[in-house]
């Protein structure tokens, strides 16, 4: 006889699937059924997924739980298993022994901006300035305000810092004449 787990309003759905399914789009489609309250991805030893999800309303873990199960029973995904867990153990997940580690989105470094004001530059300084900006930079441009300035937008602020170095060293004498910047900055120079 098959025993019956009673399913409390403080259970939440498991996920485990296949890499070639990222964390990111299984939390997307994990939003359309309802307000998220718990979610946390962890790594398996087999490189496999586990994504578990505690849903505002219960219904919605139900739902979740029923869909998921369905497209597991059809194959059509790289899905693995679908079950439930207690709220109070999701945290606990990581001390399985088939988890390696608590997935972490990887973010996206914040870009750099600097402005060269090259007034004092003359063409073939400015020509040289700009050149190396081209090579360095993600988007540049120019204008002619306060006698001309030069907007660098760099991948981070990393690449930023040294760039400010590098043109500190180049032209020390206008060290004072290079400035960070930031998105709005360099978007309300272009017009944007």
């Amino acid at each position: 006889m098959a025993s019956i787990v009673d399913i409390s309003d403080n259970h939440g759905v498991v996920i485990s699937y296949k890499p070639t399914l990222s964390p990111e789009n299984i939390e997307a489609s994990l939003r359309l059924f309802g307000s998220i309250s718990i979610i946390t991805t962890y790594i398996l030893d087999d490189s496999n997924y586990l994504t578990a999800v505690l849903f505002s309303e219960p219904r919605d873990n139900f739902k979740c739980f029923n869909d998921y199960h369905s497209i597991l029973d059809d194959g059509q995904i790289p899905l693995l298993n679908v079950g439930w867990a207690h709220e109070d153990g999701f945290e606990s997940l990581i001390k399985k022994p088939h988890v390696k580690a608590k997935y972490v989105q990887a973010t996206e470094a914040k870009k750099g901006y600097l402005v060269f004001y090259w007034k004092p530059l003359n063409v073939i300084e400015r020509a040289d300035v700009k050149h190396y900006a081209q090579s360095v930079s993600v988007d540049s441009f120019t204008d002619e305000k306060e006698g001309g300035r030069l907007f660098m937008c760099l991948k981070d602020e990393d690449t930023a810092d040294a760039c400010f170095s590098e043109l500190s060293k180049k032209y020390p004498s206008l060290s004072h004449s290079i400035s960070y910047a930031d998105e709005r900055d360099f978007n309300l120079a272009r017009g944007k």
